[in-house]
């Protein structure tokens, strides 16, 4: 069964961002993991904050998106 990563982004240092993203990508490939979302995050049906963006990353299964 395909597990999904939620991820919320508040980068401390936003000029290294696009290096994190870039690396991102081929590390999430490497476990099988794909983006299937990527960018900012617009709004929360329950709860409150604002962060800077929002990644959700599909994998295979459980033990691939823990590794």
């Amino acid at each position: 069964m395909a597990a999904l990563v939620i991820v919320e982004v508040r980068p401390r240092a936003a000029e290294k961002l696009a290096d994190y993203s870039a690396a991102a990508t081929p590390t999430v490939a490497a476990f099988g993991g794909e983006f299937i979302h990527r960018g900012q995050f617009v709004s929360s049906l329950a709860g409150s904050g604002t962060p800077h963006g929002l990644g959700i990353i599909r994998f295979p299964d459980v033990d691939a998106a823990k590794n």
